[in-house]
């Protein structure tokens, strides 16, 4: 009976897995930026929302971080 009740559970599980289908990769975005040191030249760049959400985050902490750095110094130092 256990064995039976296993093989059952083991053929739904299978099954499932089967059906399943699978996620659908994330669709690039692109964003131009402007060359430094061009009016017209740009350069075009591609990641997943995820991945400009991520570069965003670490692009904030670092200006964070910079003006937490330099607060209280005189100008020019």
């Amino acid at each position: 009976m256990i064995v039976l009740t296993l093989a059952i559970l083991l053929d739904v599980t299978a099954a499932a897995a089967q059906t399943a289908p699978a996620p659908a990769p994330e669709k690039p975005i692109c964003r131009s930026f402007a060359e430094t040191g061009s009016l017209v030249k740009k350069r075009r760049v591609c990641h997943t929302k995820a991945e400009w959400a991520r570069l965003n985050e670490r692009t904030s902490d670092e200006a964070i971080r910079l003006v937490e750095e330099n607060r209280g110094r005189p100008p020019g130092q």
